[in-house]
């Protein structure tokens, strides 16, 4: 942690150097002995780091609404009105786009230039290529078409293009594969990698190669329904080589700091806006006595003074008065588990848990997986168990009990939503969309009307204005919430 910190503040500074200046003044300060452009070490981990580490991203984008909308949490002050169930704001959707295509993009590219013409480089450009999908899946699962072949060229010295083209989601998606399957195969034990430099695996090739064929399954997957044919035989390749995250110990994490801090913990710490766990999942782990209700959620600090223990969320979808009318309050309410607000916990990348579930749910179509769907499942089950801290006794009894498999995708799903919670609400958002699980129900017992659910970001107004023919070449429902992405429909 300590070599990662001084990189930190190492790589903060060398940002600044390649930009800002005039093309006379570069020429008359040239220093024949000083770098004129980045390490693509320092690159890679600027561009690890604001993948998670932006405050209003974190805040604004994943606990205020993709965990509220998914039903993991909700606001104790209620909605502002009925109608306006799942705001979003442009200021935030002009955050998360700028810190993803400025931030990161345009890095990851730089460093696909710095490293694509030198062989003994080659498991940096494939590292660099492999987080270019990670990011960019987040981004088209986010938005459906956006700019990726010509993205993330703005400051490129060779190609500058600040107008760039809008792919198909499904163009996306095919290369997204490809890039990864090539990325993956081309990692190389004989040549250096970032070492220090890589936060998530140190440099390790071959726990890169399993995370890229992990991620690669998570995208087959998520295409399944749209195009199962390219599906299927991605999946069975993929199942066939069965080279994956092995444990929880192998998946992949991001280490949150003090310089790099977790959305939770800046949100509590500054007090700005916390989001309680929703009755929704509360009354979902008590009325399933499941164990991970206690990490998930602290007691009601009324529990002190009724002497009992009491667990209790707060409802989505209602105004602040109708909360208030139901008796729901800042006493009679559950909190975020503590261990979600420590300074130095993990970030999920990839887990385990979800590559079980996912696995579970190719052995329910008959794709090749390695165990049957049942097994797989408890797999995913145990590992998120474990990953908590729970005893494998109380594990044992909930698999024997109200966990076992009923043989349904819907309970998979259900599971892998619960194996997300708090860690990757993008995931969770995307899984929703795509199989309509968990079933989400309003507080009066109702179903949440899949036509409100949000289905999308609206693209940005910057972005609107600046590459106007581009995004209105995508056609209708560019600003509409509620137009389905092309895998979801």
């Amino acid at each position: 942690m300590k070599k990662f910190k001084t990189l930190y503040f190492a790589l903060s500074l060398a940002m600044f150097l390649p930009f800002g200046c005039t093309k006379g003044f570069d020429e008359l300060n040239i220093n024949p002995n000083a770098p004129t452009e980045v390490d693509s070490d320092y690159l890679f981990t600027r561009c690890v780091i604001r993948t998670f580490d932006d405050y209003l991203v974190g805040v604004n984008t994943e606990i205020w609404s993709l965990m509220v909308w998914t039903q993991q949490l909700a606001d104790l002050a209620g909605i502002q009105q009925q109608g306006a169930e799942y705001s979003y704001g442009n200021e935030w959707a002009e955050q998360t786009w700028t810190v993803w295509y400025a931030d990161v993009v345009a890095n990851l590219n730089e460093i696909i230039r710095l490293t694509e013409a030198d062989e003994t480089l080659v498991n940096k450009l494939a590292v660099a290529r492999i987080w270019k999908v990670y990011v960019f899946h987040r981004i088209t699962d986010l938005w459906g078409d956006v700019p990726y072949s010509e993205a993330g060229n703005g400051n490129s010295k060779t190609d500058k293009n600040l107008t760039p083209i809008y792919d198909t989601q499904s163009e996306i998606y095919e290369d997204m594969l490809s890039e990864l399957k090539e990325a993956s195969s081309s990692l190389n034990n004989d040549y250096q990698t970032y070492d220090a430099s890589d936060p998530i695996y140190n440099g390790d090739i071959n726990s890169w190669r399993r995370l890229a064929n992990s991620l690669r399954l998570r995208l087959a997957m998520r295409i399944s329904t749209a195009n199962p044919t390219h599906s299927r035989e991605v999946v069975e390749e993929l199942m066939a080589e069965n080279d994956f995250i092995t444990s929880n110990s192998d998946a992949a994490y991001f280490p949150f700091s003090s310089e790099a801090r977790s959305p939770f913990f800046s949100l509590y710490d500054l007090n700005q806006g916390e989001r309680r766990p929703s009755y929704f999942l509360v009354d979902k782990l008590k009325s399933t006595n499941d164990p991970r209700l206690i990490v998930l959620t602290e007691k009601a600090a009324i529990s002190q003074i009724l002497g009992t223990d009491i667990y209790e969320g707060v409802p989505n979808l209602l105004t602040f008065e109708e909360i208030e009318n139901e008796n729901f309050s800042d006493i009679s309410t559950s909190t975020v588990g503590t261990r979600f607000l420590d300074i130095d916990k993990e970030g999920i990348i990839f887990s385990f848990s979800e590559l079980c579930f996912l696995q579970a749910e190719v052995a329910m179509k008959g794709w090749g997986a390695p165990l049957s769907a049942e097994q797989h499942y408890e797999e995913g089950i145990v590992s998120s168990m474990e990953y908590y801290g729970i005893e494998s006794d109380s594990t044992t009894n909930y698999l024997a009990g109200i966990g076992v498999f009923d043989g349904t995708t819907e309970q998979i799903i259900n599971q892998k939503w619960l194996a997300l919670l708090y860690q990757d609400p993008y995931e969770s958002y995307a899984e929703y969309r795509r199989t309509g699980f968990p079933v989400l129900f309003k507080y009066d017992g109702s179903e949440v009307n899949e036509n409100d659910f949000p289905q999308r970001i609206a693209y940005p107004q910057s972005e609107i204005n600046l590459n106007r023919t581009n995004v209105t070449a995508v056609g209708e429902g560019i600003n509409d919430s509620k137009t389905k992405l092309w895998w979801a429909k």
